[in-house]
């Protein structure tokens, strides 16, 4: 399996837009989901003074269905990335793990 995290902080007027779409069920889980080798998305949100603070991780198959998915995707994936980029004030990228292939 392939894991993709991510940080995002997330201005308080925002955060049931920002659920909707990067939730589970959310509209990026839509898209994904278009891809075979999409295993989920699940999304954490922060519970102490940085409550305005979201970890989405999205799981895919391997590294490859993922780049498969960008491949096949990309031109939805950059615009809908474009769309809503105001839903946050940061991203960070926190990284990629792997799992059971060592």
């Amino acid at each position: 399996m392939y894991v993709l995290m991510y940080e995002y902080e997330v201005d308080a007027t925002r955060h049931s837009e920002f659920e909707r779409v990067y939730g589970s069920a959310g509209d990026w889980a839509d898209l994904f989901g278009k891809s075979p080798g999409y295993l989920g998305t699940d999304l954490f949100r922060r519970v102490d003074e940085t409550a305005d603070r979201y970890l989405v991780v999205d799981r895919w198959s391997s590294e490859q269905a993922f780049l498969a998915f960008k491949a096949s995707f990309g031109g939805p994936y950059e615009r809908f990335s474009d769309q809503t980029r105001g839903l946050y004030r940061t991203e960070v990228r926190l990284g990629a793990l792997e799992t059971g292939h060592f």
